[in-house]
């Protein structure tokens, strides 16, 4: 994927495919669904090791800020394996995506889901009808911003609620490569040609949050094996091979690399804010 950066609005620019509908058909359409146990360790081994390997960022802050009942959103949820996850945990988890073969296909394993088309910019819930709305690596795909995204989630998240949000961020190795030019030039002012995505900086993020009445909680970097990956000139297969992997070994050194990792190279920032006010 090539990468440009725009130094007007000092950001990186992914060009390859346009994240279209059909796009996100196609490439949900390839991961298939897999279970557990085709993880390569049993169900019981993967869930007495579980508290010591937990990889499942979704499960760990959801844990961390909410009640056990709390109604959950996850707008662009692909495949819905984290909604899964927190349905099972307990919470009332809904998933919108706009990829309508994807919603269907999801469906069809997990009939008694709540999983529906929809665009997170215009959503048809009523207004603070969610405890926690989470979004993983959403608004990036937009060329004109994610303002309409930003103000759907404020309108949708209870006054004491949280926002979980990550995106692909400049880290600290990403702007020491750009300050010293290793990423070529983006040259014209409107959307490349094949435009995927942004990488941001998190603190123009958290500004667009704040003025819409949420505040931070708590900000890092994630991914930071896929960020070395992504910006080092080191033999990729492995550390793919690594990446890819659901094997307890490949999640255990994940678990104990990324932490690291992430505070420099880490390809996505979460964000957790919580909505200003009390019901």
């Amino acid at each position: 994927m090539k990468r440009l950066y725009d130094q007007a609005n000092q950001r990186l620019v992914y060009v390859d495919q346009e994240a279209t509908s059909e796009f996100w058909d196609e490439h949900w359409s390839s991961y298939g669904h897999v279970s557990d146990t085709a993880h390569g360790v049993s169900q019981g081994l993967r869930k007495l090791l579980k508290p010591y390997f937990e990889t499942n960022l979704v499960l760990k802050i959801s844990r961390k800020y909410l009640q056990d009942n709390a109604t959950v959103l996850e707008g662009g949820c692909g495949l819905g394996q984290n909604v899964v996850s927190l349905a099972d945990t307990g919470y009332r988890a809904i998933g919108i995506d706009f990829a309508p073969r994807t919603v269907k296909s999801s469906l069809r394993l997990y009939p008694t889901l709540d999983i529906r088309v929809d665009d997170v910019r215009n959503t048809k819930f009523e207004s603070a009808s969610f405890d926690a709305y989470w979004s993983l690596g959403v608004i990036e795909h937009f060329f004109e911003g994610y303002l309409p995204i930003a103000n759907e989630m404020a309108r949708l998240v209870r006054p004491g609620g949280y926002l979980f949000l990550t995106f692909p961020h400049m880290s600290k190795l990403r702007k020491w490569k750009a300050k010293r030019g290793y990423f070529p030039l983006l040259e014209i002012s409107g959307a490349p040609k094949g435009f995927y995505q942004f990488a941001l900086y998190p603190s123009d993020v958290i500004g667009v949050f704040e003025e819409r009445g949420f505040h931070l909680i708590e900000q890092r970097g994630i991914e930071g094996l896929k960020g070395i990956k992504d910006e080092i000139p080191i033999p990729k297969d492995v550390l793919q091979k690594i990446y890819d992997s659901r094997l307890l070994l490949a999640s255990a050194f994940r678990y104990l690399i990324e932490p690291v990792l992430n505070s420099w190279a880490g390809h996505m920032s979460l964000l957790v804010m919580k909505r200003t006010g009390t019901e």
